[in-house]
């Protein structure tokens, strides 16, 4: 199950919270297959082979790994720190991007569920997510609905094997988009609440 009891479901901003002393996960209430589908980008050929977009000022261990990456793999990066974009854009380039990379540690090193896995899901992307992800506890399949990695090395071998193997790239990245709808999209969620809810 997705929920469980004490659990509040939220989407957005940490600072909306009000009961601070419940357990929290964060759940898309309102994924639309129609805000995605309006918003990605109208040239279907992904043009960006790999992607990391996101916070990067004073993440030491993060800027490391993606210079290490770079060494290797060109990769496009962009900090959200300086560049804020639209909710469109932000679509529109994750939606022409092949492969996108996800840090899910904050600076203290503490795991947490970044509604950014799900939207690079819901974008038609492959998404590439540390093994601890919350993602592989609740509810998505590492292999098949997005791509786990233990460390940098193996980051990198594996995003070289799915540029080179583009129909696996498209089949995980299609079958996570499905599973995420599927479990998420509006009416899957307000169908679940309601039959739930007493």
């Amino acid at each position: 199950k997705i929920l469980e009891k004490k659990q509040l479901i939220y989407y957005g901003d940490r600072n909306l919270l009000i009961y601070k002393n419940f357990k929290k996960r964060m759940c898309p209430v309102n994924f639309s297959k129609d805000f995605f589908s309006k918003n990605k980008s109208k040239n279907k050929n992904k043009t960006i082979d790999v992607l990391y977009i996101g916070r990067i000022k004073g993440m030491k261990e993060r800027i490391d790994s993606l210079k290490k990456i770079n060494e290797i793999i060109n990769i496009k990066i962009i900090d959200t720190d300086q560049n804020h974009l639209a909710i469109s854009e932000y679509i529109k380039i994750i939606s022409s991007s092949k492969i996108v990379i996800n840090f899910n540690a904050a600076k203290t090193g503490k795991i947490h569920f970044k509604g950014k896995s799900l939207e690079i899901i819901a974008c038609g992307s492959l998404l590439f997510e540390p093994e601890n992800s919350y993602l592989k506890k609740n509810f998505l399949k590492p292999g098949k609905h997005y791509v786990s990695y233990r460390n940098i090395e193996d980051l990198i071998e594996k995003i070289n094997y799915y540029k080179n193997n583009p129909e696996e790239l498209k089949r995980i990245s299609e079958n996570g988009q499905n599973e995420l709808f599927k479990l998420f999209e509006k009416r899957s969620i307000w169908k679940y609440l309601l039959n739930n809810t007493k």
